[in-house]
């Protein structure tokens, strides 16, 4: 009796658990916003902790435009940048723009005029040609041409044939504080004879493929010179004005060097327009002008070479050319000595004019000279055992050499 009735307790409790299971179960639509409790208040909404709603108890995308009520986005509650689509049309003041918001990608390729900028560029944002040094008095990369010569390791490397350097000097006197000394492979260039100036003496000491161009040198001290070679060799001065014109002065010094062109030079000196000693190479005067109280004068007692004056004009106050171990080439130029005599050779040189005028009030060939002259106007006396042809007289008379 006893097992019969523990199974049917067992059986009618069994029936309660179903009974229960189906009398609670929540049908679906059922539960309305009043069966939900109220957040607490304390723990916050946007959290899994606390009561009410909880935040992932909202399915992704159910909150739209429609349940965001007007004004209650505030700008905390904003994430990111808003797209431009989104804002409408309105303008702004510079007031409006905080420093610093519009970044490189803001700025358009070609948007910044020179109208929109302000102040000087400097010169770490200005590309530059390699291996160039610009000297000016402001805005260059070096404010002396000293400093430019003395750091050219830093801006151009070791200078040689493979790697030719160039100092350009924008306008302006630059007074140099010690001697300016030259490197081989490396030119300098001013911007005009009549705009940069250099006041000092410019050095060259076994320096070899080096130009000089388009500026003025002046050398104010007595007994200096304007350009000063030593041991040198294969340079060129190009469109440049020498002025030595302190007692003394000399415009171009050339010890032990040759292979020197002058192309385009004029020369102011108190003494010698260009003073060579132990030549050793040519020398060419090309399209110049010499203005000294001797136009060129070789002074050693030794060396060798070629003097060419082609199209240019001497002019002197105690012989033009002075000669020892150089032979001399005359072309289209005149040679004027007021003083003295026009040309004096101490050697045994051969000396050829052709195409020139040669006038001195002394003579106008003297020494050891071999001379030949051709089509050529003397206004002097007439060198002894010259051979001439087509010489003639400032009347245009015909000369016979002695």
């Amino acid at each position: 009796m006893k097992i019969r009735n523990a199974g049917l307790l067992i059986v009618l409790l069994f029936g309660l658990s179903l009974f229960n299971t189906f009398a609670f179960a929540v049908p679906d639509d059922s539960i309305l916003s009043q069966h939900i409790k109220e957040a607490d208040g304390t723990s916050g909404q946007n959290t899994n902790s606390g009561s009410g709603v909880k935040t992932e108890h909202i399915q992704d995308g159910a909150v739209t435009s429609s349940k965001i009520a007007d004004g209650s986005v505030t700008d905390a509650k904003i994430t990111g940048t808003i797209s431009g689509t989104k804002l409408g049309s309105h303008t702004h003041s510079g007031a409006d723009i905080t420093n610093g918001t519009i970044t490189n990608s803001k700025i358009a390729d070609g948007a910044v005029t020179d109208a929109k900028i302000t102040g000087p560029i400097s010169t770490s944002k200005i590309q530059k040609y390699g291996k160039v040094a610009v000297v000016a008095q402001s805005g260059g990369d070096y404010a002396d041409p000293v400093a430019a010569m003395n750091n050219i390791a830093a801006w151009c490397g070791t200078s040689s044939a493979t790697n030719p350097c160039l100092i350009k000097i924008m306008p302006g006197i630059y007074t140099l504080g010690s001697t300016l000394m030259m490197a081989s492979y490396v030119d300098m260039e001013g911007s005009g004879a009549d705009t940069t100036k250099i006041v000092g003496t410019v050095r060259y000491e076994y320096t070899t493929n080096n130009e000089l161009r388009t500026l003025t040198v002046e050398s104010p001290i007595e007994n200096s010179t304007a350009v000063h070679m030593e041991g040198s060799h294969s340079l060129q001065i190009r469109d440049v004005l020498l002025i030595a014109s302190a007692y003394g002065g000399h415009g171009i010094n050339a010890w032990y060097s040759g292979d020197l062109v002058l192309k385009h030079v004029d020369i102011s000196a108190s003494e010698a327009g260009i003073y060579t000693y132990y030549p050793y190479g040519d020398v060419s005067i090309d399209d110049s002008t010499i203005s000294a109280a001797v136009g060129f004068q070789d002074g050693s007692d030794g060396g060798s070479g070629n003097l060419y004056i082609k199209n240019s004009k001497i002019s002197s106050g105690g012989a033009a050319i002075i000669t020892g171990f150089l032979n001399l080439f005359v072309t289209g130029s005149d040679l004027v000595d007021g003083v003295g005599d026009a040309i004096y050779c101490y050697q045994t040189r051969n000396v050829t004019i052709r195409d020139s005028v040669v006038k001195a009030p002394r003579y106008l060939i003297l020494g050891s000279c071999v001379s030949g002259i051709a089509h050529t106007m003397l206004d002097g006396t007439p060198p002894t055992g010259a051979v001439c042809f087509g010489v003639y007289d400032v009347n245009y008379n015909q000369v016979v050499c002695p």
